[in-house]
């Protein structure tokens, strides 16, 4: 089956101007379009170019403060300024912020009407915002406007994956404390990488204890390791949860050649994720959309979500002449296949349908 598969894009999501030495550049977005058309992806009649429209000020304010809002706008008028130590302000960052948080919800929408069988923005998933604050390079959480939005449409369900390599920190503060919105995250240890903190063990608060799953994965994790956590635990989840609506934020900065982690993933983790996903919602017949995320090697990323859309789209692209190219060289001896064995094995009380910790 070859679904309709949505790409929601503008050259304007390329009109960053972060200083030349922060990871997160425009050019990410322009090499991944410019590689899609390489290799004939955009030529294939099952893919769809949607222009997104820019969030409301409205559908912001679904996650975020007033003030956090005006605050963006000010200084993105004055163009310069800090939100936090790892996230400028620059002229025109409000608008950049409006149209691709407007791009997720173009996305959804897309998929919500029947436009399209999937959709994927490729910015979005700018987990880290919180609701007065922009931090970790995310101005507007995208994600938390996506959920608030489902659930008022009466969706019960809606599981939101990440492979991003960053936890999550703001989507799972938002949503710990609800059951209709299952967050699973699969990231480097917040021992070694960013947002750092306790991060690792988090499952969620009061009616949402048991509905939020955190798999810390620990340094030099690669394509073995990180596959086994997430056919552990990813299928059990979908199982036992029956979600309507599945967000895969596909976050590729745990790629070998992206400096941003410590893991050593190639382009087989996000092909394998993406068939997995692929079988979930072909046999559950559950919606879909797909979040950007993480990607800081303009390359690694076009290299990565050409893959997950090749399975997804069900393309057949041949991908196998493209190396990934990996850079980064384990600097310890880390046992972690042991380390994610005792994970999954913490976890299995919350993987079973029976969940009593539910």
């Amino acid at each position: 089956m070859n679904r309709e598969f949505g790409i929601v894009y503008n050259s304007k999501y390329s009109d960053v101007k972060n200083p030349p030495n922060h990871p997160l550049q425009g050019s990410r977005y322009l090499r991944s379009i410019e590689f899609f058309e390489e290799i004939g992806l955009l030529s294939k009649p099952n893919i769809k170019l949607i222009n997104p429209e820019p969030a409301t000020t409205d559908e912001i304010l679904l996650a975020h403060t007033k003030d956090h809002l005006n605050l963006v706008k000010r200084l993105s008028e004055r163009g310069k300024g800090q939100f936090d130590p790892d996230t400028p302000a620059y002229e025109g960052i409000y608008e950049v912020a409006l149209l691709t948080t407007g791009g997720s919800l173009t996305a959804m929408r897309s998929v919500l009407r029947g436009d399209v069988d999937c959709a994927m923005n490729l910015s979005g998933g700018f987990h880290h915002a919180k609701p007065n604050q922009a931090r970790g390079y995310c101005i507007f959480n995208d994600v938390n406007i996506l959920g608030t939005i489902l659930l008022n449409e009466g969706i019960q369900r809606v599981l939101y994956v990440e492979i991003d390599a960053h936890f999550g920190d703001g989507t799972y503060h938002f949503y710990k404390e609800s059951p209709k919105f299952f967050t699973l995250s699969f990231h480097e240890s917040g021992e070694s990488l960013y947002p750092y903190s306790d991060v690792d063990y988090l499952l969620g608060e009061g009616e949402g204890y048991g509905y939020h799953v955190n798999v810390p994965l620990p340094i030099w994790a690669d394509d073995v390791a990180f596959l086994y956590a997430f056919r552990s635990i990813f299928l059990p989840i979908v199982s036992s949860y029956k979600p309507e609506f599945i967000i895969f934020q596909s976050g590729v900065d745990g790629h070998c050649r992206d400096w941003q982690s410590h893991l050593l993933l190639t382009k087989r983790v996000y092909l394998e994720v993406a068939r997995l996903i692929r079988c979930v919602i072909d046999s559950n017949k559950t919606k879909l959309i797909v979040l950007g995320g993480g990607g800081y090697d303009p390359m690694a990323a076009a290299l990565c979500w050409a893959s997950v859309i090749n399975e997804l789209a069900e393309l057949q692209l041949d991908l196998t002449g493209y190396d990934d190219e990996c850079e980064k060289e384990p600097y310890e001896n880390v046992n972690t296949m042991e380390k994610i064995e005792q994970i999954v094995n913490g976890l299995s009380p919350f993987l079973s349908p029976e969940n009593s910790s539910r």
